[in-house]
Order: structure tokens, then sequence, then C-alpha cells
């Protein structure tokens, strides 16, 4: 009975370090910029994760990587035009879309294209 007993014990350690583990898995997003201008306010599933920068992110250069909780959602941002930033219609060409599913637990990274609204 007192094998039984520790046997249980260390099963129940077991688990929950087991579960402890897959809670800790983070999901990262970050992004290039492969625009024809700089890009910023840059949003994630309807405020699900934002990035913004003082200057704003330059073409070829990549954002920060932050946390996410949605796997699933579209992205908005604005583009640098002529001396302001604007609207922009969002698009990844790995997808060829403006939405995105990333992969659970991983460090995602797609290249943006951003183009300026008419």
């Amino acid at each position: 009975m007192k094998r039984f007993s520790m046997v249980m014990m260390l099963l129940a350690g077991l688990a929950i370090t087991v579960m402890i583990g897959c809670a800790a898995e983070k999901t990262e997003l970050a992004f290039t910029n492969d625009s024809t201008g700089k890009i910023n306010d840059i949003i994630w599933a309807d405020g699900d994760a934002t990035w913004n920068s003082a200057t704003g992110y330059a073409v070829g250069y990549d954002t920060e990587s932050k946390d996410v909780e949605q796997m699933n959602g579209t992205v908005e941002c604005s583009i640098y035009k002529d001396s302001s930033y604007v609207t922009a219609n969002v698009y990844f060409p790995s997808t060829n879309s403006s939405s995105l599913s990333l992969n659970e637990g991983e460090s995602n990274k797609y290249v943006l294209k951003a183009i300026p609204q008419e």
C-alpha cells in the first residue's frame, strides 16, 4: 500500500510538471517590412498585440517579437506616404492574404507588404 501511494504521488507530480510545461509555451509574432515605405501602428487580431515605433519600421527592418494569444487573425497597419502615416491594405506574400494562422508555441515571423489605401 505504501508503494502504491508513493507511485501515485510520483505520477501526480509528473502530471503537474507536464501541465506547467505545456502552459508555459508562448507563441510569438514578428514582421519584416517589405513595403514601399515605413510602416507603423501594426495591430494583430483586433488588438491582441500592437507594434508602434517612434520612427516607424523602415523597409527591410524587423519588428520586435511579441507574445500573442490569438492563433488566427488579420493585420492592420499604417504606411508612411508623402508626409504622414495613412491607412494601408496589408497582405502577406507567403499566404497571399491579409490573415494568418500561427503555429502555437513557436516564434512566427512573416514578411508584411502594406499598400496605401486610395
